[in-house]
């Protein structure tokens, strides 16, 4: 018997599956509840600060992350529902019938639902006084499917499209009685009609009068709803028409760090105090923190005093205890691009490659086998119609703009621990430090500056800075380092990811590195396939592979000769044949990427950083 309408990885509940997203059952459209009517018990907790302080920096009232719940295994099989699952709730409410077109909400009393003893997932609404069935066909009626219209906006609010006001044009109708006519083959809005079938009103429309910018819903404004969380509230966005199975209906805005080794040697004092603030909280005076230097068996603070503690602890007091991603990147970096001994720990292992070939040490300082990392995520928002998260820095998203998990106050969030393998590599900053103030690299980062302007007059709230030359060569790098890793490490293309680390110096220490990696909540990850790769003999021939296959593209001379100034995509000779991956495996939406700067392309020249080699 089954206990459960279906299954869920946890990975998948914060990502493409989390809280409001809309999820496609065996009979039935569901919205992902929000965490207020998740099962606290089943949702274990999630201890690491460093992430805390990063989701804090967008929900300041959460004070902890738990755990995606687990199915129950300790109790009976023969149960009507899972107590330890996701709770979802029917949406959208307006149902088809597919045999006579008939329009209804699941509470008007036009669809039945039919909920088979011990068997969730067959649960279905049907249409019994359907005038098509025939005779034969009413002992087996076909399940009603979900009206595939809604509106949203780019607040994270959706509703049900407005079917009565938009058949009638705003007018009245006493008895609405409509049906969904769809006279095509193609399934395009311009071919299906509401019609209202009622005594004396015949009204009619096209869903194409919905679409396009002259779109007419005849309803005032935004209806503000938020479906997973059951609230209304006053929204003064526009409101736009989109499908059911749309891919801008759910954005989830995600963040992620590595777990650092336990014990990992820190001699700022500020880092510290990050590191162990939930130790520190709580403590209201000097003569607090000398108890902690004495009894608090924390070995990195050997060297200071309690009064230089106590400054610290009230200065994190003031500013909060939240956390700049950049700033947690940073940690990670210098961790692997500084290390000068093996890392070791129960979270994150780690080798240091020496004596590297030549021809890899002119442009590669350091490679950096990572046979064992721990990477923690989190969900902290959402966004419809457009992303918040993949196009600009976590650090810049606008909490705004987030549609909330809960109802307010936030007080946890959702997140899943994934293992995994990866490949750091580090390039060397006095080669890098004169490509990038070379004229045609110059030249080139003029043209994704006039790039920039255009993609920020056509989004304006979107705070979204420039990439400088460097993060666009690691970044292309890494996507050229993926689809070459793809083809010989046994994982599948899109389990593969990367993080790009990239600073000039302006503001602190230059970081001029990346991160190929694999990582789930299974065994997936944890193979040593990738890593077995990033031996200098074996990482060198792919090296090499990947940049011959950059220097030509399937797709030239168009991609080599793409205008970069001509547009708002901002890419240069990139696409995918060349350049792209999985949306699962891009931190920026496969934007900021130019193979020019990587190789000699038909038609760039001198801006390409490994053109020696």
């Amino acid at each position: 018997m089954k206990e459960v309408v279906g299954d869920i990885r946890k990975s998948q509940l914060i990502t493409m599956f989390g809280v409001g997203a809309l999820v496609d059952l065996p009979h039935l459209s569901v919205v992902i509840q929000g965490l207020n009517a998740w099962p606290n018990e089943a949702c274990k907790e999630i201890v690491e600060p460093r992430l805390l302080m990063a989701v804090r920096s967008k929900v300041p009232t959460a004070t902890k992350i738990r755990m995606c719940p687990d199915k129950s295994s300790d109790q009976p099989e023969m149960r009507l529902w899972d107590r330890n699952g996701v709770p979802v709730s029917v949406f959208p409410r307006w149902l088809r019938c597919p045999a006579c077109n008939t329009l209804g909400t699941v509470d008007s009393g036009v669809f039945t639902i039919e909920y088979p003893p011990f068997q969730v997932d067959k649960i279905r609404f049907v249409h019994r006084g359907c005038t098509r069935a025939g005779v034969a066909a009413r002992s087996n009626l076909p399940g009603a499917v979900a009206a595939r219209f809604l509106v949203a906006c780019k607040k994270g609010h959706v509703s049900d499209f407005p079917w009565v006001s938009f058949c009638h044009r705003g007018n009245p109708c006493p008895h609405p009685n409509m049906i969904l006519s769809d006279e095509g083959v193609s399934g395009e809005a311009s071919e299906v009609r509401v019609i209202c079938l009622s005594e004396g009103c015949k009204a009619l429309r096209p869903l194409a009068d919905a679409f396009g910018p002259k779109a007419d819903l005849c309803i005032a404004g935004c209806p503000g709803q938020h479906p997973h969380l059951g609230t209304t509230e006053e929204c003064a966005e526009d409101v736009q028409a989109v499908l059911l199975a749309a891919s801008n209906l759910y954005f989830p805005m995600t963040v992620s760090v590595l777990s650092l080794p336990e014990k990992m040697e820190i001699t700022d004092l500020v880092t510290l105090v990050k590191q162990y603030w939930d130790r520190f909280e709580s403590l209201e005076s000097e003569a607090d923190a000398a108890g902690v230097l004495k009894y608090g068996n924390i070995p990195e603070l050997k060297g200071y005093t309690a009064a230089e503690l106590w400054q610290a602890i009230e200065n994190a007091k003031e500013t909060g205890d939240s956390e700049k991603v950049s700033e947690l990147r940073a940690q990670e970096y210098h961790l692997l691009a500084s290390a000068t001994a093996p890392i070791q720990s129960a979270r994150l292992s780690a080798t240091i490659q020496t004596d590297l070939p030549d021809n890899l040490a002119a442009t590669i300082e350091r490679i950096v086998l990572v046979d064992r990392l721990t990477e923690f995520m989190a969900l902290v928002g959402f966004t419809r119609i457009e992303s918040a998260g993949d196009l600009c820095d976590y650090d810049t998203v606008d909490p705004e703009r987030l549609a909330p998990l809960m109802v307010p106050p936030i007080t946890w969030v959702p997140g899943a621990e994934n293992r995994g393998e990866g490949i750091f590599v580090k390039l060397r900053e006095d080669v890098l430090n004169a490509w990038e103030n070379s004229a045609p690299v110059m030249r080139r980062m003029a043209e994704f500056g006039k790039a920039l302007a255009a993609f920020k007059q056509e989004r304006p709230w979107m705070k979204i800075e420039a990439a400088d030359a460097r993060y666009i060569l690691l970044h292309t790098l890494a996507h050229a380092l993926m689809r070459e890793l793809a083809i010989s490490c046994g994982y599948s293309s899109t389990s593969i990811r990367e993080r790009i680390y990239s600073a000039t110096g302006a503001n602190g220490s230059p970081m001029s590195g990346l991160l190929i990696y694999t990582a789930s909540p299974d065994s997936e990850g944890t193979l040593g396939g990738l890593v077995a790769l990033g031996k200098p003999h074996r990482f060198q021939p792919i090296l090499r592979s990947a940049l011959e296959r950059a220097r030509i593209c399937s797709s030239d001379p168009i991609c080599a000769f793409y205008a970069v100034e001509d547009g708002s995509k901002l890419h240069g000779a990139a696409c995918h044949s060349c350049s792209f991956v999985a949306e699962t495996s891009c931190e920026r939406a496969n934007r900021f990427l130019d193979r020019a700067f990587l190789i000699e392309t038909l038609e760039a020249a001198g801006s390409a950083f490994f053109a020696a080699n």
